[in-house]
Protein backbone atom coordinates (compact mmCIF):
# COMPACT_ATOMS: atom_id res chain seq x y z
CA UNK A 1 0.00 0.00 0.00
CA UNK A 2 1.65 3.37 -0.85
CA UNK A 3 2.50 5.41 2.19
CA UNK A 4 0.00 8.17 1.49
CA UNK A 5 -2.77 5.78 0.68
CA UNK A 6 -5.77 4.99 2.89
CA UNK A 7 -6.46 1.88 3.99
CA UNK A 8 -10.07 2.53 5.17
CA UNK A 9 -12.86 5.00 5.36
CA UNK A 10 -15.89 5.81 7.25
CA UNK A 11 -19.17 4.69 6.41
CA UNK A 12 -22.47 6.35 6.99
CA UNK A 13 -23.69 3.46 8.99
CA UNK A 14 -23.65 4.79 12.63
CA UNK A 15 -24.33 4.08 16.24
CA UNK A 16 -24.48 5.73 19.48
CA UNK A 17 -22.03 4.39 22.47
CA UNK A 18 -21.96 6.20 25.70
CA UNK A 19 -23.11 9.24 24.04
CA UNK A 20 -20.67 9.20 21.38
CA UNK A 21 -21.57 8.58 17.60
CA UNK A 22 -19.68 5.94 15.74
CA UNK A 23 -19.17 5.37 12.10
CA UNK A 24 -18.33 1.98 10.99
CA UNK A 25 -15.42 1.73 8.14
CA UNK A 26 -15.13 0.11 5.57
CA UNK A 27 -11.63 -1.33 4.09
CA UNK A 28 -10.09 -0.21 1.01
CA UNK A 29 -6.95 -1.03 -0.16
CA UNK A 30 -5.10 -3.12 2.88
CA UNK A 31 -3.38 -6.15 2.80
CA UNK A 32 -5.35 -9.45 4.78
CA UNK A 33 -8.59 -7.01 4.53
CA UNK A 34 -10.43 -7.22 1.52
CA UNK A 35 -11.72 -4.29 -0.33
CA UNK A 36 -15.04 -3.13 0.61
CA UNK A 37 -14.94 -4.98 3.81
CA UNK A 38 -16.74 -3.75 6.76
CA UNK A 39 -14.86 -3.35 9.78
CA UNK A 40 -15.73 -1.88 13.30
CA UNK A 41 -16.38 1.70 14.52
CA UNK A 42 -14.47 4.97 14.87
CA UNK A 43 -15.45 8.75 16.26
CA UNK A 44 -12.97 9.56 13.95
CA UNK A 45 -10.44 8.91 11.73
CA UNK A 46 -7.76 9.71 14.35
CA UNK A 47 -8.73 6.10 16.60
CA UNK A 48 -7.38 4.12 13.72
CA UNK A 49 -3.97 4.57 12.13
CA UNK A 50 -4.21 4.81 8.09
CA UNK A 51 -0.92 3.51 8.38
CA UNK A 52 0.61 -0.46 9.65
CA UNK A 53 -1.76 -3.54 9.72
CA UNK A 54 -4.03 -1.80 12.95
CA UNK A 55 -7.39 -2.83 12.26
CA UNK A 56 -10.86 -2.47 14.53
CA UNK A 57 -12.97 -5.24 13.15
CA UNK A 58 -17.00 -5.56 13.19
CA UNK A 59 -18.49 -5.56 16.83
CA UNK A 60 -15.81 -3.32 18.41
CA UNK A 61 -15.97 0.41 18.61
CA UNK A 62 -12.98 2.63 19.44
CA UNK A 63 -13.75 6.67 20.69
CA UNK A 64 -12.31 9.58 22.26
CA UNK A 65 -9.05 10.16 21.73
CA UNK A 66 -7.90 6.44 21.59
CA UNK A 67 -5.85 5.59 19.06
CA UNK A 68 -4.68 2.00 17.77
CA UNK A 69 -1.92 1.56 15.55
CA UNK A 70 1.22 -0.21 14.55
CA UNK A 71 -0.51 -3.91 14.07
CA UNK A 72 -2.78 -3.98 16.83
CA UNK A 73 -6.17 -5.34 16.57
CA UNK A 74 -9.48 -5.39 18.19
CA UNK A 75 -12.47 -7.57 18.00
CA UNK A 76 -15.35 -9.33 19.53
CA UNK A 77 -17.03 -6.54 21.28
CA UNK A 78 -14.01 -5.09 22.59
CA UNK A 79 -14.16 -1.18 23.69
CA UNK A 80 -10.94 1.03 23.49
CA UNK A 81 -11.48 4.84 24.43
CA UNK A 82 -10.76 7.46 26.46
CA UNK A 83 -7.51 8.72 26.14
CA UNK A 84 -6.25 4.80 25.72
CA UNK A 85 -3.72 3.27 23.45
CA UNK A 86 -3.18 -0.02 21.73
CA UNK A 87 -0.57 -0.37 19.67
CA UNK A 88 2.17 -2.74 18.06
CA UNK A 89 0.89 -6.24 18.27
CA UNK A 90 -1.51 -5.79 20.61
CA UNK A 91 -4.75 -7.83 21.00
CA UNK A 92 -7.76 -6.31 22.33
CA UNK A 93 -10.95 -8.60 22.12
CA UNK A 94 -13.64 -10.44 23.54
CA UNK A 95 -15.92 -7.71 26.22
CA UNK A 96 -12.61 -6.30 27.11
CA UNK A 97 -12.48 -2.80 27.92
CA UNK A 98 -9.32 -0.13 27.74
CA UNK A 99 -9.61 3.21 28.56
CA UNK A 100 -8.83 6.54 30.71
CA UNK A 101 -5.10 6.66 29.66
CA UNK A 102 -4.16 3.33 29.96
CA UNK A 103 -1.53 1.52 27.28
CA UNK A 104 -1.65 -1.65 25.97
CA UNK A 105 1.46 -3.02 23.35
CA UNK A 106 3.79 -5.01 22.38
CA UNK A 107 2.14 -8.86 21.82
CA UNK A 108 -0.01 -8.30 25.22
CA UNK A 109 -3.43 -9.65 24.34
CA UNK A 110 -6.20 -8.39 26.93
CA UNK A 111 -9.55 -10.65 26.49
CA UNK A 112 -12.98 -11.74 28.11
CA UNK A 113 -14.34 -8.68 30.70
CA UNK A 114 -11.10 -7.41 31.30
CA UNK A 115 -11.21 -3.60 32.36
CA UNK A 116 -7.62 -1.45 31.86
CA UNK A 117 -7.85 1.85 32.88
CA UNK A 118 -6.30 4.66 34.69
CA UNK A 119 -2.44 5.16 33.73
CA UNK A 120 -2.04 1.08 33.37
CA UNK A 121 0.73 -0.14 31.30
CA UNK A 122 0.50 -3.64 29.82
CA UNK A 123 3.09 -4.84 27.47
CA UNK A 124 5.53 -7.45 26.25
CA UNK A 125 3.42 -10.69 26.01
CA UNK A 126 1.04 -10.56 29.04
CA UNK A 127 -2.18 -12.15 29.05
CA UNK A 128 -5.15 -10.94 30.94
CA UNK A 129 -8.38 -12.43 31.00
CA UNK A 130 -11.39 -11.68 32.98
CA UNK A 131 -8.84 -9.11 34.81
CA UNK A 132 -8.68 -5.05 36.40
CA UNK A 133 -5.98 -3.11 35.93
CA UNK A 134 -6.10 0.49 36.97
CA UNK A 135 -4.29 3.24 38.47
CA UNK A 136 -0.70 2.94 38.11
CA UNK A 137 -0.77 -1.24 37.65
CA UNK A 138 1.40 -2.55 34.78
CA UNK A 139 1.66 -6.17 33.87
CA UNK A 140 4.18 -7.34 31.61
CA UNK A 141 7.07 -9.77 30.40
CA UNK A 142 5.21 -13.40 30.49
CA UNK A 143 2.72 -12.59 33.18
CA UNK A 144 -0.85 -14.00 33.02
CA UNK A 145 -3.39 -12.37 35.03
CA UNK A 146 -7.04 -14.15 35.35
CA UNK A 147 -10.00 -14.56 36.60
CA UNK A 148 -10.96 -11.90 38.87
CA UNK A 149 -7.62 -10.31 39.54
CA UNK A 150 -7.32 -7.04 40.28
CA UNK A 151 -3.82 -5.08 39.81
CA UNK A 152 -3.79 -1.40 41.00
CA UNK A 153 -0.30 0.09 41.66
CA UNK A 154 1.24 -3.56 41.63
CA UNK A 155 3.58 -4.97 38.91
CA UNK A 156 3.41 -8.15 37.73
CA UNK A 157 6.10 -9.60 35.64
CA UNK A 158 8.45 -12.62 34.17
CA UNK A 159 6.14 -15.74 34.64
CA UNK A 160 4.39 -14.59 36.87
CA UNK A 161 0.69 -16.07 37.04
CA UNK A 162 -1.96 -13.61 39.05
CA UNK A 163 -5.12 -15.16 40.70
CA UNK A 164 -5.85 -12.57 43.34
CA UNK A 165 -6.28 -9.15 43.83
CA UNK A 166 -3.38 -7.78 44.41
CA UNK A 167 -3.21 -3.27 45.57
CA UNK A 168 0.23 -2.91 47.25
CA UNK A 169 3.59 -3.00 44.66
CA UNK A 170 4.63 -6.41 43.93
CA UNK A 171 8.42 -7.81 44.03
CA UNK A 172 9.04 -9.53 41.52
CA UNK A 173 12.97 -11.14 41.70
CA UNK A 174 14.22 -12.81 38.88
CA UNK A 175 18.08 -13.95 38.02
CA UNK A 176 17.26 -16.96 40.34
CA UNK A 177 16.66 -20.50 39.39
CA UNK A 178 12.90 -19.56 39.13
CA UNK A 179 11.08 -16.20 39.30
CA UNK A 180 9.55 -14.69 42.36
CA UNK A 181 6.58 -12.84 42.73
CA UNK A 182 5.62 -11.64 46.02
CA UNK A 183 2.21 -10.15 45.92
CA UNK A 184 -0.28 -8.61 49.08
CA UNK A 185 -0.54 -12.07 50.92
CA UNK A 186 0.87 -14.68 48.52
CA UNK A 187 4.10 -15.09 47.10
CA UNK A 188 5.06 -17.27 44.05
CA UNK A 189 8.21 -19.43 43.13
CA UNK A 190 7.89 -20.46 39.45
CA UNK A 191 4.50 -22.46 39.10
CA UNK A 192 3.97 -22.68 42.89
CA UNK A 193 1.49 -20.09 44.71
CA UNK A 194 1.08 -20.03 47.89
CA UNK A 195 -0.14 -18.00 51.31
CA UNK A 196 2.85 -16.61 53.01
CA UNK A 197 1.95 -18.50 55.87
CA UNK A 198 1.34 -21.80 53.96
CA UNK A 199 5.22 -21.26 52.67
CA UNK A 200 6.16 -20.73 56.42
CA UNK A 201 4.27 -23.95 57.44
CA UNK A 202 6.28 -25.91 54.48
CA UNK A 203 8.44 -29.18 55.53
CA UNK A 204 11.59 -30.04 53.75
CA UNK A 205 9.94 -32.86 52.72
CA UNK A 206 7.33 -30.67 51.04
CA UNK A 207 9.87 -28.89 49.10
CA UNK A 208 11.80 -31.22 47.92
CA UNK A 209 8.83 -32.71 46.37
CA UNK A 210 8.24 -30.02 44.13
CA UNK A 211 11.44 -30.20 42.00
CA UNK A 212 15.04 -32.13 42.46
CA UNK A 213 16.62 -28.59 43.20
CA UNK A 214 13.89 -27.12 45.07
CA UNK A 215 15.45 -27.94 48.44
CA UNK A 216 19.31 -26.22 48.25
CA UNK A 217 16.85 -23.37 46.76
CA UNK A 218 14.33 -22.99 49.78
CA UNK A 219 17.65 -23.43 51.91
CA UNK A 220 19.77 -20.93 50.29
CA UNK A 221 16.92 -18.34 49.93
CA UNK A 222 14.23 -19.33 52.88
CA UNK A 223 14.87 -16.32 55.32
CA UNK A 224 15.63 -13.51 52.72
CA UNK A 225 11.68 -14.83 51.23
CA UNK A 226 10.19 -15.25 54.00
CA UNK A 227 11.66 -11.87 55.34
CA UNK A 228 10.49 -10.41 52.62
CA UNK A 229 6.77 -11.52 53.01
CA UNK A 230 7.00 -9.98 56.14
CA UNK A 231 7.71 -6.96 55.02
CA UNK A 232 5.16 -7.13 52.17
CA UNK A 233 2.19 -8.32 53.89
CA UNK A 234 3.15 -7.13 57.25
CA UNK A 235 3.92 -10.86 58.49
CA UNK A 236 0.51 -12.50 57.37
Amino acid sequence: MPCNAMKYKLTDNTRIVDGHTLYQIKALEFTGIPSGALGGWLETPYNLDQKGNCWVYQGACVYGDACVTGSAEIFGNAQVYGHAQVREKASVHGNARVYNHATVHGRAEITGTSEISGEAYITDQAFLRDAIVKDHGVVHEFARVLGGSVIKIGIAGSFARVTQQLTTQARVLTGLNWTVTILDKHMQIGCKCRTFQAWKMMTDSDIDEMHPDALEFWTQYKDILLALCDSQGGGV
